[in-house]
């Protein structure tokens, strides 16, 4: 019998360094030179959307997504796509850090995405290695992270106006793929259907197009086919109430006040 990964890993080859993970994880924790040898050995895939990432039988495995968009949703026989949180580049999972219910949803592919294979970064984890003592660290902070934004997520749809809403989404998708570079003269790539991004918010579509043509019109948001560009970053974020926060380890966490 073939092994159920093959219908979605197109490819497996070793790549060199993983540019997004490395970024977000070293701003997380001062990671050594044995950490970002051992993210350089990672092996890369290539998933095709609409997939799924790992089976029953790769449950111990993790994984560090390189490219593309990602999603957690509720189950994976829903026939509508209900996204609980989006993963987005550099972003982990699968490290069990520490246990939480968000490690048992199903991630599915939005766009073709490229993860790392990061099973070896968990084994570490697990085992305490003194040779990643802060790579450690930066898992546990990423895994803190994803909370965050979904906490943000379940504010953002039972106290915010629509427009307010819609902001907030916006700026946290801009800070985060801001902490990984991939945020360019204010311009970044949204591969979100207008109807994904609707049912995510709690909208209907007309509502949706209402309120991006309303912020165009503020000079908040423009958006050119496929992107999302952001001429004033810090404009947006006070009218999303969007501000950083300090957590206790010192990593800053984007949160709602």
């Amino acid at each position: 019998m073939s092994d159920p990964n093959q219908s979605f890993i197109k490819r497996m080859t070793p790549r060199g360094a993983v540019p997004p993970a490395a970024r977000k994880l070293s701003r997380l924790a001062h990671l050594s030179d044995d950490d970002l040898k051992l993210l350089g050995s990672l092996k890369k895939c290539t998933i095709a959307p609409g997939n799924f990432i790992g089976t029953e039988k790769t449950a111990d495995q993790a994984w560090i997504l390189v490219s593309g968009w990602c999603a957690r949703i509720p189950a994976p026989d829903v026939p509508t796509l209900q996204i609980t949180s989006l993963m987005l580049p550099g972003d982990g999972f699968g490290f069990a850090c520490t246990p939480w219910a968000g490690d048992t949803l199903p991630v599915r592919a939005i766009t073709e995405c490229a993860i790392v294979d990061a099973t070896s970064v968990r084994h570490a984890i697990r085992m305490r290695a003194p040779a990643h003592i802060r790579l450690n660290e930066a898992c546990q902070r990423s895994e803190w992270l994803e909370q965050s934004y979904l906490l943000n997520h379940i504010t953002r749809l039972g106290r915010r106006n629509l427009y307010a809403r819609v902001a907030h989404f916006l700026i946290e998708v801009h800070a985060r793929l801001s902490d990984v570079g991939l945020v360019k003269n204010g311009s970044f790539d949204l591969p979100l259907t207008q109807r994904v991004l609707a049912e995510m918010l709690g909208l209907s579509g007309v509502h949706l197009n209402r309120i991006t043509r309303a912020m165009k019109r503020d000079h908040l948001v423009d958006f050119p086919r496929g992107c999302v560009h952001v001429p004033d970053a810090e404009k947006l974020a006070i009218i999303a109430e969007f501000v950083p926060m300090q957590a206790p380890f010192g990593a800053k966490l984007l949160v709602t006040t």
